[in-house]
């Protein structure tokens, strides 16, 4: 069963805009947890992470499974690498039919310069500009409407299709256009996780070394806040839009991004600095632990962290856990189905609220050029992840 609210901010008509408001939609869906399979399709969808917040409320310190799910991701910077070096056979036999490898070009203005990516899935994705894609001569998907208006082309190459290889008029082409007609290079970076245990993550960095300029070990940059003494928004999970025991869960969501950026929320601020207050019902609690890691975070290092969380509130879940995963601006595709659209705040954004009733909440901004009115929606499915 799924019910909408929708909640509209209109702008009056005798107020002139700098620029025009582009149509934004924020989704909070409601989802049990009842299907493990189904949770966990869902955060393999969040490929090329660029920021994971978590509010561990109720802790005093970063709890070790944290830490672990993210210590076995290696990380690589390419400078400098040719193109046709990502679908050369040697590659796409030990890494991409082998592993998970992600890997984004980096220092792209995604709406102005040529950039690349790789998913997990086996997909390179080009996305260039109309001068880069008429000499290039490669066939483009069909662009979307804010694509088309940018002049942008995506380029589709699936490096597992059985007649992608040398010798095949399509792989020949594709390497002829990449190396002799126009040839491609971009400081990338990449992450691989092979399928066989045995192999070693690192190995996809030792392969470019005399293929690109330089390689180097690019590492997560993880901080660590502790609060004591915090207030904590009450939530009724049966009740998103607020109830007698529970907040707004938009007062909520700025609960969330006043702890990220450290704001005081007692009620000992002084007003003249900040007028902002905890949203009501809340209440008092002894320690919270704030942990933000930055880099790449590949989805593979997120489902580990999803099981762990899972594992860990089962046992002790007092308080609801918040985890906020910010995607890349520049990235090609924000998630594994769609495509990235251009610096709007929040097109990549998603939190989990993992609540105690073996439910959670998904936030989720979405952005669309089409309409000048933007909009709330929030959306209850039941039950499970869709």
């Amino acid at each position: 069963m799924l019910f909408c609210y929708s909640f509209a901010i209109k702008v009056k008509k005798n107020i002139k805009m700098a620029a025009s408001i582009k149509k934004s939609t924020f989704i909070l869906e409601k989802i049990t947890l009842d299907d493990t399979q189904k949770d966990l399709r869902r955060i393999q969808e969040q490929n090329f992470t660029q920021t994971l917040s978590l509010v561990l409320p109720g802790e005093n310190v970063v709890p070790n499974f944290v830490l672990e799910s993210l210590t076995n991701q290696f990380t690589y910077k390419l400078h400098m690498i040719p193109l046709f070096c990502l679908i050369e056979m040697p590659f796409v036999q030990a890494f991409v039919k082998k592993g998970a490898i992600n890997l984004m070009s980096i220092n792209r203005k995604l709406d102005t310069d040529d950039s690349v990516v790789i998913t997990p899935n086996g997909v390179l994705l080009l996305s260039l500009t109309k001068d880069t894609f008429q000499q290039l001569g490669l066939e483009a998907v069909k662009q979307t409407p804010m694509q088309r208006k940018q002049d942008i082309y995506v380029v589709k190459i699936n490096l597992l299709h059985k007649s992608f290889r040398p010798g095949k008029k399509g792989y020949n082409r594709t390497l002829w256009c990449l190396k002799d007609r126009l040839d491609l290079v971009m400081d990338c970076l990449v992450s691989w996780e092979p399928h066989d245990e045995k192999l070693c993550s690192s190995s996809v960095g030792v392969y470019f070394v005399d293929k690109c300029d330089k390689v180097e070990r690019f590492d997560l940059k993880q901080t660590t806040h502790q609060y004591t003494s915090l207030q904590c928004p009450k939530v009724d999970s049966n009740h998103p839009t607020g109830s007698e025991i529970g907040c707004n869960f938009r007062d909520f969501f700025e609960w969330l991004g006043a702890i990220a950026c450290n704001i005081p929320t007692n009620e000992s601020v002084d007003p003249y600095i900040s007028t902002w207050a905890c949203p009501e019902p809340n209440t008092n609690i002894p320690r919270c632990c704030l942990f933000q890691a930055t880099g790449m975070i590949t989805a593979q290092a997120i489902v580990r962290l999803w099981k762990a969380l899972r594992h860990h509130t089962a046992q002790t879940h007092n308080y609801p856990v918040c985890l906020t995963l910010h995607g890349f601006p520049d990235s090609i595709m924000k998630n594994k189905h769609e495509f990235n659209n251009f610096y709007i705040a929040g097109d990549n954004l998603y939190t989990f609220v993992l609540l105690p009733e073996n439910c959670c909440w998904l936030y989720k901004a979405s952005v669309s050029v089409m309409s000048q009115l933007p909009t709330i929606v929030v959306a209850l499915h039941r039950p499970g992840l869709m």
